[in-house]
């Protein structure tokens, strides 16, 4: 197992995290949440990603989906989900999600060469933030919701359209999943998965950018 890496502010010893962090996985040969015992199950397959990190292989040609368990969006109408990532091929692509179906909390994807979203509560939301050109290089991608809109960002810089979004995610039975779920495919590596308790600002996640894309873990 190769040892895990942190990156440190200049003066003192905190890792750089913004506040909030409710769950995160860095998949260095493990599922476990190093914030919380939001631990996951599957069985991906683990390999060298972004500078030697390493990463898990989700997909047609990869291992299982990351299952977590505790369902972390449930009932929140505030949020932020992140994580690196890989395309492998250009076939619909689950990022983040929940079992397809009635009890479908959330479906964060790129599918028609778009990025997507597709959010489950007292209406059913499925927010298209605008054309994406397909790519197998490493990303970062940050997904941010309030109470009345949502936002993506891919590489620290805000992508697309902003779009409206009032729903509070639903309380459904099934599990969420880094990668696919359900009638949802996915063929990527993802790494430094993590879900945060509020929409994270610009600045944080500017930070998180340059802390992961550098190869680095945040905790």
């Amino acid at each position: 197992m190769r040892s895990q890496r942190r990156l440190y502010r200049n003066q003192g010893s905190n890792p750089i995290i913004p506040s909030g962090l409710l769950s995160y996985h860095n998949f260095n040969d493990n599922l476990l949440d190093s914030v919380g015992d939001n631990h996951g199950t599957g069985t991906p397959v683990y390999t060298d990603g972004l500078n030697g990190q390493r990463v898990v292989d989700i997909g047609t040609d990869g291992g299982d989906a990351v299952g977590l368990p505790n369902r972390t969006l449930a009932g929140r109408s505030n949020v932020s989900i992140s994580c690196m990532f890989k395309l492998k091929s250009n076939v619909e692509t689950q990022f983040y999600g929940s079992w397809y179906g009635p009890n479908t909390c959330i479906q964060l994807k790129y599918s028609s060469n778009a990025l997507h979203c597709w959010i489950g509560g007292a209406t059913t939301e499925y927010l298209n933030f605008g054309a994406y050109t397909f790519n197998t290089n490493w990303h970062h991608l940050v997904f941010t919701k309030t109470p009345t809109e949502a936002k993506i960002y891919i590489d620290g810089v805000q992508f697309g359209t902003i779009k409206a979004s009032t729903n509070t995610f639903r309380s459904g039975t099934q599990p969420e999943t880094w990668g696919f779920a359900g009638n949802s495919v996915s063929n990527l590596f993802l790494d430094g998965g993590a879900i945060w308790d509020k929409p994270l600002t610009q600045s944080e996640i500017t930070e998180i950018y340059n802390t992961q894309n550098a190869g680095n873990e945040l905790i």
